[in-house]
């Protein structure tokens, strides 16, 4: 939860028991234990902010409303 709270939910996932981090610089760093993570959080704690607590909404994140409703198409044998 600490690293999605720094990075940003897009940029953190887990791998072979790992956590995975990409870091602004576009690199990947793998993380095992919380030191390992509080160190790359105090390095990169500058550009580490996610959009969602800058209070900035970019026009990616609006929600288009759909006129349609969801149907399922129905192949005839």
């Amino acid at each position: 939860m600490e690293a999605r709270k720094n990075f940003g939910v897009n940029s953190c996932w887990t791998s072979d028991g790992k956590i995975v981090i990409l870091l602004p610089d576009k690199t990947r760093r793998k993380v095992e234990v919380m030191s390992d993570l509080q160190a790359i959080i105090s390095q990169h704690s500058s550009t580490s902010k996610p959009q969602e607590e800058s209070g900035q909404i970019t026009s990616k994140e609006i929600a288009k409303p759909t006129t349609k409703s969801p149907r399922k198409l129905r192949r005839k044998i």
